[in-house]
């Protein structure tokens, strides 16, 4: 009697489920991979790339929806869910956030490593680039076949206007701004203050006043550190009078 109740029970559920037709609709242009899973019945289907799935299901089943970067979701169906052809569960794209970011340097990855620029390529700061631009000889072909060096209309224009000059002493200001940053991070601001005792305030007017000496900036460009440590030992003095001869 027992098992032929049990029976009856299973026959009931069966006949009691329908196919339900349903559609995932999200903010995307195609859907990839999204799991229904009805919890209760422990069946699942996956829906097709338009959204589209067909699964075994009956009102008070729970359907588990997930994916890929989805929100997940979680539903208990009711009578009215299946008075529609289709059943509409919607969706929301779930960002991917990263724990980390790590950003590494690797100098031996670059244009010339790589083959796109050949390695004796002359590389131009900003300024030079302008300038070279404004007053450069463009080489072009002559009407009898040969080639020979001729002067664009834009460099001229240039010259006459004054703007290669003006361009020329932006790059005196650039070479010497870089030259200014590589003195100062060259000593350490103790150097400055204990060694050579300059008052804090004067330290960067010290720079620029050293840096007006070629031999200064020659050191510097050959990266003769100790050369250029006992030529500021020599310069500080006379900086010091002027200092004290304009209190």
């Amino acid at each position: 009697m027992r098992i032929v109740l049990l029976f009856l029970l299973f026959v009931q559920s069966v006949f009691s489920q329908n196919l339900m037709k349903g559609k995932i609709v999200m903010e995307a242009p195609s859907v990839n991979k999204i799991y229904i899973v009805n919890y209760s019945e422990k069946k699942e289907t996956i829906a097709d790339e338009q959204g589209y799935f067909k699964i075994m299901a009956k009102p008070k089943d729970t359907l588990v929806v997930s994916g890929v970067n989805v929100q997940g979701k979680q539903i208990v169906l009711k009578e009215k869910d299946f008075s529609e052809e289709l059943f509409f569960i919607k969706l929301r794209l779930q960002p991917y956030v990263l724990d980390e970011v790590i950003v590494r340097n690797y100098p031996h990855i670059n244009a010339v490593d790589l083959g796109i620029i050949p390695r004796d390529t002359k590389t131009y700061t900003p300024a030079e680039r302008k300038l070279k631009t404004a007053s450069g000889l463009a080489v072009k072909g002559n009407a009898d076949g040969t080639t020979g060096a001729s002067i664009g209309v834009d460099p001229l224009l240039n010259a006459i206007s004054g703007r290669t000059a003006l361009l020329q002493k932006e790059l005196e200001v650039e070479r010497k701004e870089k030259l200014q940053r590589k003195l100062e991070s060259l000593f350490s601001e103790k150097f400055y203050t204990e060694v050579l005792e300059l008052p804090l305030e004067y330290v960067k007017g010290f720079v620029i006043y050293a840096l007006d000496d070629v031999n200064v900036t020659r050191l510097l460009n050959a990266k003769k550190t100790k050369l250029v440590e006992n030529l500021l030992k020599e310069k500080v003095m006379n900086y010091l009078q002027i200092i004290d001869g304009a209190k």
